[in-house]
């Protein structure tokens, strides 16, 4: 891993885990973690040695010298930040970000920073339903999945070090195009959040009491639900074409699985639900971590 300055703007649960990870790693480059309050720059100096880092709300400050800069922030905030970030900037710093959605950060993160090819569209998909830098984690990124979303514009030499920056962190490289990513988690990241929200609400519709009698299965079912809800719907905001076809879709398997059930079609159904518990237990079998 050959950067030196890494710059991490909004460090909360994923940049906080990248800052732990490269320092658990024994990155002894210049780190700097920056933040747009005053208090989140604390927490982060109670959370890592002042020797190992530096946490500032000073945007020159963190990006001085950088040759890695990771956006970190929500979606939303990504293309506004990167033009304030373009000054500060060498003339070939690789820039990335975390972002859950690919399609629009590119363009406005691209037209920030005056069409550089030195961005490149990353997608760790490791995360929890806790925010902020106290539930950050050093082993966030181990045996997970990162997508990275190249586009003919991205430089070849950016994206190679894109990729070994996050194999460093412990993770899988795999590819796929801006329209296609977020296409994929849509289905696979967003929508699980949107049920999860939408089953809570239900159950607890005019009778928030009977959240006292739920057990483990809807637990499991819902954790995501308890995600950062600002987050979410700027997630959903920004990808919201991809997010409302998973919800036609779901809509269709609903549908689908209520006829069965309402005549009486019990083999159908058996049916239905012996090939989803075959398709989950592949993946579990081949998964050790998740993203919301």
């Amino acid at each position: 891993m050959h950067f030196r300055h890494i710059a991490i703007l909004g460090p909360g649960l994923l940049g906080g885990s990248i800052a732990l990870g490269a320092l658990a790693r024994g990155f002894d480059g210049s780190l700097r973690l920056w933040a747009r309050r005053e208090e989140a720059v604390e927490e982060i100096r109670s959370r890592m040695a002042p020797a190992s880092v530096l946490a500032t709300s000073d945007l020159e400050q963190a990006l001085v010298g950088a040759d890695l800069v990771v956006f970190c922030t929500p979606v939303e905030a990504m293309g506004s930040l990167a033009q304030r970030c373009r000054p500060f900037l060498q003339p070939h710093t690789v820039l990335t970000d975390v972002g859950s959605v690919k399609c629009p950060v590119l363009t406005e993160v691209r037209a920030g920073l005056g069409g550089t090819g030195f961005f490149v569209g990353s997608h760790p998909m490791a995360g929890s339903e806790q925010g902020g830098i106290a539930f950050a984690s050093p082993d966030l990124f181990e045996n997970a999945v990162c997508i990275v979303t190249p586009d003919p514009a991205a430089d070849p030499a950016a994206l190679a070090a894109v990729e070994q920056f996050w194999i460093w962190l412990g993770m899988e490289i795999r590819h796929q195009s801006p329209g296609e990513h977020d296409r994929t988690v849509a289905l696979v990241s967003h929508l699980p959040h949107a049920i999860a929200a939408a089953l809570v609400n239900l159950v607890c519709a005019g009778h928030p009491d009977r959240i006292n009698f739920c057990g483990n299965g809807f637990l499991d079912t819902t954790r995501i639900a308890s995600g950062l809800p600002g987050l979410w719907a700027g997630i959903f905001h920004a990808n919201k074409e991809e997010v409302i076809a998973s919800l036609d879709g779901l809509e269709g398997e609903v549908r689908r699985l209520r006829h069965w059930i309402e005549s009486g079609a019990c083999d159908q159904v058996a049916q239905y639900l012996s090939e989803a518990k075959q398709r989950r237990d592949t993946l579990k079998a081949s998964r050790t971590h998740g993203s919301n």
